[in-house]
């Protein structure tokens, strides 16, 4: 563990701060931050006095007094509050970015843990906003175990605890469904739910909506579908029946299936 670097980092110096404190140039700055050289004598002793380090910490991060535990545990204290304060600020902005702005920067903590770096699912649902569920599920970060209850939702409901997103889709689902989630933009979850689990003539009718225009083109419901064994049919030629009437028939069109299932990917 490199004392001088820690130094730096607890407390965000800047590089001509640091040469400052240690009584350095550039080049030896590089080489102390590094842990290939020490400062000179004058560069310790300033250290020391400035931010109140004992020599023997400084000269041996193993030392054993109350108070240099103290000084070290203090800079590595600072050191994971500059670490979290970094992590929220470009969570944040990323939203802002995005123009969500349902998420006020002091109620950051209600969806987002900076010290685990994971999703508090529960907090994001409960905000009833379907593009920051899309935005904050985009980014794989881990989730926050929490608990729902569907009227009122609940932290700690031992019966639906949520720590997975697939866990996280399903309780959106059952919360659209019933009604407490508002924002119609949940429905392409439950979208996604129902048709991964068709059969595949329903998965056919759909696909057939959504090549005809009845449903608004959605790549990411169509490789769902096609995935699912959902396919493009061709037209086959006409029978004539038993009674007399025409038949037509149709066939699986794998090279159009094949084209459409590479475009979808390719625009996702």
């Amino acid at each position: 563990m490199n004392i001088y670097k820690l130094v730096v980092e607890a407390y965000q110096l800047s590089n001509e701060q640091a040469k400052e404190l240690f009584k350095c140039d550039e080049t030896t700055l590089v080489k102390i931050l590094d842990g290939i050289e020490k400062p000179s004598l004058d560069g310790i002793y300033n250290l020391s006095k400035k931010y109140d380090i004992s020599l023997d910490l400084i000269m041996d991060l193993e030392s054993t007094s109350k108070k240099d535990q103290q000084v070290l545990d203090g800079l590595l204290s600072r050191i994971e509050k500059n670490q979290r304060i970094k992590a929220e600020d470009e969570f944040y902005n990323d939203l802002i970015k995005h123009r969500i702005g349902c998420v006020s920067r002091d109620k950051l903590d209600d969806v987002y843990d900076s010290k685990s770096n994971t999703i508090n699912i529960v907090g994001v649902i409960v905000k009833d906003n379907y593009n920051l569920y899309k935005y904050v599920k985009s980014k794989g970060l881990g989730v926050l175990p929490g608990g729902y209850k569907l009227n009122p939702l609940r932290q700690n409901d031992k019966d639906n605890i949520i720590d997975t997103w697939d866990k996280a889709d399903n309780a959106v689902f059952t919360l659209f469904k019933s009604g407490v989630l508002k924002d119609k933009g949940f429905n392409n979850v439950v979208l996604d739910l129902s048709i991964s689990n068709l059969s595949i003539e329903e998965a056919n009718e759909i696909l057939k909506k959504y090549q005809d225009g009845t449903l608004k083109f959605d790549p990411r419901h169509v490789l769902i579908l096609i995935n699912n064994g959902a396919y493009i049919k061709k037209f086959a030629g006409t029978t004539i029946n038993s009674v007399g009437f025409t038949e037509d028939h149709w066939e699986k069109d794998v090279f159009a299936t094949l084209m459409l299932k590479k475009y979808c990917e390719d625009i996702l």
